[in-house]
């Protein structure tokens, strides 16, 4: 992870980096889907949400169990780069 101008990063490719988590692909219309990946080096869970052509529009980590943001657990939002996928800036809560 990489803090850009306040903002945490998740840095790297998601498809070689986490792990999709069984069973917990959510469609939340509009053409989204939320796809849940475990992320180890954070010890944590991930949600990402995909428009339709696949691209990354939101990650937010959902579950730190210990280390990771401080060991405080909750969830944070955090941008996101991967290759060919861009997504807003979001500030930490």
């Amino acid at each position: 992870m990489q803090t850009v101008n306040g903002v945490r990063t998740i840095v790297g490719d998601y498809a070689k980096n986490m792990t999709l988590v069984d069973g917990t692909v959510k469609e939340l219309g509009s053409g989204l889907t939320q796809k849940t990946y475990e992320y180890s080096a954070l010890g944590s869970l991930v949600d990402i949400v995909f428009n339709k052509a696949g691209q990354i529009v939101q990650a937010v980590v959902q579950k730190t169990t210990g280390g990771g943001f401080g060991g405080s657990g909750g969830s944070e939002s955090v941008t996101s780069s991967t290759v060919g996928s861009t997504v807003p800036s979001a500030t930490s809560t």
